[in-house]
């Protein structure tokens, strides 16, 4: 047992000594450059010969501090130097690391912007999007995330329902609208399935938040048309938010369809009315309420709202200069 301490312990020595030998070497190695890029600009050839070794240097060994430095630098002074890009992404590396937020949402949008289709980009933009979160701009946050979903639609659905939420969030028309623009898009483009029911439920209530009752419906078909996975309850209730979506709009007509196809999936004596009424307000003749009616008040015959329903039927008839038949109706 003494032994194998002994043993242990002169290993872990070795192991320190060895680890201080190597980063002497780094730092020997990184002196001396930094000594050679102190001695000429930093907008010539050489200087950026230099700080790229640096930068290749500081990254492989996890030295943050000068990978920050040394980076900065070239990026500013060597914007159209081959290596240009490179250093960008490792320069984020080190921003990321020291979560210097402010600097990496700068050099984000700036590889961005300089290089809109490299194979960086996916990256870069969720790096963006993370640090957007953490400061706090649910805008500039929601843009970022949705970013990340264009550039890959199948692969990145959640970026993309993250970004709905964060539009949601900002609590104002704007917001709503752009989650429910995006929510459609995105129910458009995947594939049928309990993420694109959820996704398409919310959407379709954000428009209904902004008061875009057309809008609303038109997620609402999309869903019906995509035949997206709803169970009978859920199925039942969209179609009845439909019609109020129609109702508000002045048509009453699809809002009788859309109650009629509501009752289908799962009656309820609330479905049943909303039906009789908006039958009335869209000026069907007493004769197309009449078996509406009357099933209302066999179905019911311990509720004394039925009497309200027949009142209805009986201006419907009013309406249509059949008097008598309103008249004997009670």
């Amino acid at each position: 047992m003494k032994h194998a301490l002994i043993a242990l312990t002169l290993l872990l020595t070795s192991s320190a000594a060895f680890a201080q030998v190597q980063l002497d070497e780094v730092s020997k190695k990184a002196s001396q450059l930094e000594a050679d890029l102190g001695k000429m600009l930093d907008t010539t050839p050489q200087a950026a010969e230099i700080m790229v070794q640096l930068v290749d240097l500081y990254h492989a060994n996890g030295r943050v501090f000068g990978l920050i430095r040394a980076g900065q630098k070239f990026v500013a002074a060597q914007p159209q130097h081959k290596k240009h890009r490179d250093v960008m992404v490792k320069l984020l590396d080190g921003l990321v690391i020291m979560s210097r937020n402010k600097e990496i949402i700068a050099t984000a949008r700036q590889f961005l912007a300089r290089y809109p289709k490299d194979s960086a980009c996916g990256k870069v933009e969720e790096t963006l999007a993370r640090t957007l979160d953490q400061e706090n701009d649910r805008r500039q946050s929601a843009m970022a995330w949705e970013a990340v979903w264009r550039r890959d639609p199948s692969g990145q659905r959640d970026a993309g329902a993250r970004a709905v939420w964060q539009y949601s969030s900002l609590n104002n028309n704007e917001g709503f609208k752009a989650a429910a623009a995006l929510g459609k898009e995105m129910v458009e483009k995947l594939p049928a399935g309990e993420f694109s029911t959820h996704l398409g439920w919310e959407a379709f209530h954000f428009a209904r938040r902004t008061g875009d009752w057309t809008g609303s419906n038109a997620i609402g078909l999309l869903l019906l048309k995509k035949n997206v996975p709803m169970d009978a309850g859920r199925l039942a209730e969209l179609h009845r938010y439909m019609a109020e979506n129609y109702t508000n709009v002045g048509q009453r007509t699809n809002a009788v369809e859309s109650l009629k196809k509501a009752r289908a999936a799962k009656d309820s004596d609330d479905l049943h009315r909303r039906l009789i009424n908006e039958m009335y307000h869209a000026s069907l003749k007493g004769g197309e309420m009449e078996p509406v009616v009357t099933e209302y008040m066999n179905k019911h015959k311990d509720r004394d709202d039925r009497w309200q329903q027949l009142s209805l039927l009986a201006h419907a008839y009013g309406r249509d200069g059949d008097r008598a038949h309103a008249a004997n109706l009670f």
